[in-house]
């Protein structure tokens, strides 16, 4: 990459990590964020047995664990204030301001990625994200991610052995790997990673469709311990968040 390029990549995360410390501690935590903030500090096994323990009245959280414990640790670190906490969020977000240039640089050239890590740098809803004290900019980060490894194991070659087989096949794992852990972050990456593994039916590559299964049997694998425990997560979404059809004797 020349040098130009890595000036102008810098001052761009630069300006990314700037927007969005404005106003960052100045606000309370709302709701969703002091929950987020309580329930992190009590530890792992504590927010494990709140999630998953049936009881009458629901639950402490419907979400799986990842954000959560990285939140926990941040805050072991560095304390637990509105700056702080947010803080962890924002470095989510200039970090897939930098995959989003990788990606964009894989699929065109690195004029095309400093131009789409600036529109991610600037763009309203992503500074929003990554100033709350929520999952939103880590699943960002990690489905980002796990397109970066999609697309770096697609163009490696197939058909030679030795270490280009061995390359192709750890991006493969990779993508499982932060498959797996954008669905430890939320459940709602599930819709997003199979719109991905659709793209070898799409396009009619189906050489690659073996590489899709691999990828994504390695991410069920992984992800394997709490989907045991989806249906049930599933029921609790349904009963504390339905809503019932409305019919024509309702306004």
């Amino acid at each position: 990459m020349p040098r130009r390029h890595i000036t102008w990549l810098v001052l761009i995360l630069a300006l990314a990590f700037i927007i969005r410390l404005v106003n960052l501690g100045a606000r309370n935590l709302w709701y969703d964020e002091a929950f987020a903030v309580l329930f992190s500090e009590k530890g792992l096994d504590a927010m494990i047995a709140g999630t998953l323990t049936p009881v009458a009245g629901g639950a402490s959280d419907i979400h799986p664990l990842l954000y959560y414990t990285t939140l926990n640790l941040w805050m072991s670190l560095f304390g637990q204030s509105p700056f702080v906490v947010r803080l962890w969020s924002v470095l989510l977000g200039v970090l897939t301001v930098a995959v989003i240039y990788l990606i964009a640089c894989d699929l065109f050239d690195t004029s095309t990625g400093l131009v789409a890590a600036l529109i991610t740098a600037i763009a309203p809803f992503h500074v929003q994200y990554s100033q709350e004290t929520r999952m939103y900019a880590l699943l960002g980060l990690l489905l980002a991610l796990a397109t970066w490894c999609f697309l770096k194991g697609w163009r490696q070659p197939n058909h030679q052995a030795g270490r280009y087989n061995l390359r192709t096949k750890s991006w493969w794992i990779a993508f499982g790997v932060c498959a797996a852990l954008a669905m430890y972050t939320q459940q709602l990456a599930a819709f997003y990673l199979v719109a991905l593994a659709l793209i070898p039916l799409v396009a009619r590559r189906w050489k690659q469709l073996f590489n899709v299964v691999f990828g994504a049997v390695i991410a069920l694998l992984i992800y394997l311990p709490w989907l045991v425990n989806l249906p049930g997560q599933l029921q609790k979404v349904s009963a504390y968040y339905g809503l019932s059809p409305p019919n024509t004797a309702q306004p």
